[in-house]
Formats: C-alpha cells, sequence, structure tokens
C-alpha cells in the first residue's frame, strides 16, 4: 500500500483552498 499518492493530492487540495481563501482575503482587503 502506497499512501504517498494520496497524501500528495490531499496536500495540493488544501493548497488550492488556501491560494482560493488568500485570494478572497487580498480582495476585500482592496474593497474595504
Amino acid at each position: 500500500m502506497h499512501n504517498s499518492p494520496y497524501k500528495e493530492t490531499l496536500l495540493i487540495s488544501i493548497a488550492n483552498i488556501i491560494k482560493k481563501r488568500i485570494g478572497i482575503e487580498r480582495i476585500f482587503g482592496k474593497i474595504d
């Protein structure tokens, strides 16, 4: 059983969520 592929996809998905949240925060920061 190799867990690395699952962990890699999980980390990528988390990174994408963080990037989206940072982008939203920047947009709201510009609006404020």
